[in-house]
């Protein structure tokens, strides 16, 4: 099976004087904790008796989702 691991970012920047400015941003990493499937040994051969059968789910492998926050201040 693929895999599908979206990650979403938003920033906002809004100015606070002539010279500076504030910063926030937002970022998600694997935003929507998708999980990754083995394969199964032989399920892609139609005489096996495990066809079609998905393996698991890979454990550690399987990226958590993970959301970072920041904020600064330029000048």
């Amino acid at each position: 099976p693929p895999i599908h691991r979206f990650d979403l970012g938003v920033v906002k920047k809004t100015q606070i004087a002539e010279r500076f400015s504030f910063v926030i941003e937002a970022i998600a990493a694997n935003a929507f904790n998708t999980p990754e499937w083995y394969d199964s040994l032989n399920g892609s051969t139609p005489t096996s008796s495990t066809f079609g059968n998905i393996g698991g789910v890979k454990g550690l492998t399987n990226y958590p989702r993970q959301i970072i926050l920041s904020g600064k201040i330029l000048f």
